[in-house]
């Protein structure tokens, strides 16, 4: 299969657009999602300082005045901190500064990341998963540009900044679970001495901001039903097994074995590689994550698709560049045919380059 073709960018670009139409169709007809995570975190932003970041009554109170649709905030104080700029602006601006720094999060990682198939414009700017994070308001792009900005730092030996920079990512830190696990695998250990003094000044600002006690709060708000109405749609292993007999003990299994699998690939690949292995098994651990999340795909969607991989995993990649996975994903009845294809994904392509015994290169050039 000849990607470079013609005929099979254009037959991408047209499917990507149609699912792309299809998400905004569904959208349309369900109301209710736009903005909500915006609202959330401006909320958040709104009560950080107060004591009563983790109050539920209080973020629904904060929030209803502007959406009908009420999140617990489930990050760090320093996230709703750090967001207090946006919220002090009218709710219309503050949504208009927020898309600009989303849109330019993605565009950041556009420019970053080096290995781009012919039709890479048109895969990034009609995924699925962009689109609902743009939609939301939420901020998995953010994640990904800080992820790719220390791993750019990295490259160039700035090992202390680029720990620095990557602990932002605790931004979404069940996300970065696998982070600390690509540095160590790579004796990185300067770049972790930079994420651990990052991590304490994160703490030290939320701990300030909320108090001893916003932990626990934190841990309490996270148990309630609306902090993870809908199990059965996230794109992880706990989505993968969930109503399955046993389903934490699998999850924690199969965990174990990603985490295996990323430390392997950490070791014996280059860092480009090793940063994909991390982003992928961090969604497929992070027990909490949503279609949008995906995004964090794309690194290794372009990667199989630009250098030498199964024809397998390249038409499997081709797929997730499509909306159709992602539509599956938030529709209850076909949602584990949706887990399936992104998980399964996720699985096979960390496990084929963690037993390989071919070198595991890296090169734009290929």
């Amino acid at each position: 299969m000849n990607l470079a073709h013609p005929g099979v960018s254009l037959a991408v670009t047209i499917a990507c657009l149609s699912g792309v139409l299809a998400y905004a169709y569904i959208e349309r007809t369900m109301r209710g999602n736009e903005g909500a995570d915006f609202n959330q975190f401006r909320a958040a932003a709104t009560l950080a300082g107060t004591g009563r970041l983790y109050d539920y009554d209080s973020i629904r109170a904060a929030e209803r005045p502007f959406h009908q649709r009420l999140i617990p905030f489930g990050r760090l104080p320093f996230y709703a901190v750090v967001f207090k700029p946006i919220a002090l602006l009218p709710y219309g601006w503050g949504r208009v500064a927020w898309w600009i720094v989303t849109v330019l999060a993605m565009a950041g990682f556009a420019w970053l990341w080096p290995l781009k198939p012919r039709f890479f414009v048109v895969a990034l700017f009609w995924s699925c998963p962009l689109w609902m994070l743009l939609n939301y308001g939420q901020d998995t792009a953010l994640f990904m540009f800080m992820a790719l900005a220390g791993l750019q730092l990295l490259v160039m030996k700035r090992d202390f900044a680029a720990g620095l920079v990557l602990s932002l990512c605790a931004s979404k830190f069940h996300l970065a679970l696998a982070i600390p696990l690509f540095l160590a695998a790579n004796r990185r250990w300067r770049a972790l001495a930079g994420g651990a003094i990052g991590g304490l000044v994160i703490l030290g600002v939320s701990f300030l901001a909320e108090g001893p006690d916003w932990v626990a709060h934190l841990i309490e708000l996270s148990r309630r039903p609306e902090f993870d109405p809908a199990p059965w749609r996230m794109p992880n292993l706990a989505g993968l097994v969930s109503g399955l007999p046993s389903a934490l003990a699998l999850e924690l299994m199969l965990g174990t074995a990603a985490m295996f699998a990323v430390w392997r690939i950490c070791r014996r690949a280059p860092l480009e590689i090793g940063m994909m292995a991390a982003l992928m098994g961090g969604l497929a651990v992070s027990h909490h994550s949503q279609a949008y999340d995906c995004v964090l795909l794309l690194p290794a969607l372009f990667s199989v698709l630009v250098l030498p991989s199964p024809n397998t995993l390249r038409l499997w990649a081709l797929a997730l560049l499509t909306p159709v996975p992602y539509l599956f994903l938030i529709e209850e009845r076909l949602s584990l045919l949706g887990r399936l294809l992104v998980v399964g994904f996720a699985i096979v392509w960390l496990g084929t380059l963690a037993i390989t015994r071919a070198p595991l290169e890296w090169t734009s050039e290929s």
